[in-house]
């Protein structure tokens, strides 16, 4: 029994010791990228409210507040949608590396100018186009770190990467103990900060881990294209129907998760 757990704990981690430093850093990059990503997701859940407070006329009634957190979180959802399409068809064209880091540009520039928004229609823009660059980000970087990684380490890596989603969250609900009582529009400004990221980001990143790597690298690339493109932006379609359900329903708990913290009105600063 003690060999047989000894050659069980020796195969689990052997995965690792195919690694190098080049494939540590592209995970590490990768892994940062998308906890940002869901750290903006976790910042626009918490800010919301209060910017609907602020943003709709003086007076909006509960009811209404909810209503159009509602059509923000929904425009939110489409652009991730559209963008996980988009720019998995670019990364293609581009390169993965080139791809994450312009959507890592995308949604951290427009997370920002969220925080100038003056009413609800540039806001929820502002959420679209924030959107494109969520869903993009997670179509790239998810298709590098498949592309770079060894066959045997390819799915725990893919496992750690999508662990570092969990950590995002956490990270952005931290952070609005500290900047949410300074106002909702600071919150958007806290969301600018991921763009220093694209300064670590290697450029040929797919391009290296392709010549280096391996024929199962290749073959995944050539024929994977498919659910590249179209399991992002399905996934993202899917929660825009259930955001949209929960709001009309009062629905699942995801729906009501995305929609009825609208709620929330919190400060209106």
């Amino acid at each position: 029994m003690i060999g047989a757990s000894a050659g069980s704990t020796e195969v689990a981690g052997s995965w690792r010791r195919e690694l190098t430093g080049y494939h540590w850093w592209v995970l590490g990059v990768a892994a940062l990228a998308w906890s940002f990503d869901t750290m903006d997701q976790r910042i626009f859940i918490l800010a919301r409210g209060p910017a609907m407070v602020s943003l709709l006329p003086p007076g909006a009634t509960p009811a209404e507040i909810t209503y159009y957190s509602g059509v923000a979180t929904a425009v939110f959802m489409l652009g991730w949608a559209i963008g996980g399409f988009c720019f998995g068809v670019l990364g293609d064209r581009w390169g993965r590396a080139k791809t994450m880091m312009l959507t890592v540009l995308l949604y951290s520039a427009f997370t920002g100018l969220s925080a100038l928004s003056q009413g609800l229609w540039d806001f929820s823009l502002y959420r679209f186009l924030t959107g494109l660059g969520v869903g993009g980000e997670f179509a790239a970087g998810v298709t590098l770190v498949a592309e770079v990684m060894p066959a045997s380490a390819r799915p725990h890596a893919l496992g750690v990467l999508q662990a570092f989603g969990a950590v995002g969250n956490i990270i952005g609900s931290l952070l609005s103990f500290v900047v949410l009582p300074l106002g909702w529009r600071w919150m958007f400004v806290v969301g600018v900060l991921p763009a220093l990221l694209v300064a670590g980001v290697p450029q040929d990143a797919g391009t290296r881990g392709l010549a280096a790597g391996t024929s199962a690298g290749r073959a995944w690339k050539s024929k994977g294209r498919a659910v590249r493109l179209v399991l992002p932006s399905a996934l993202a379609a899917e929660y825009a129907g259930r955001a949209v359900a929960g709001h009309i329903r009062g629905g699942g708990a995801v729906g009501r998760q995305l929609v009825d913290s609208g709620t929330d009105t919190g400060s209106a600063d």
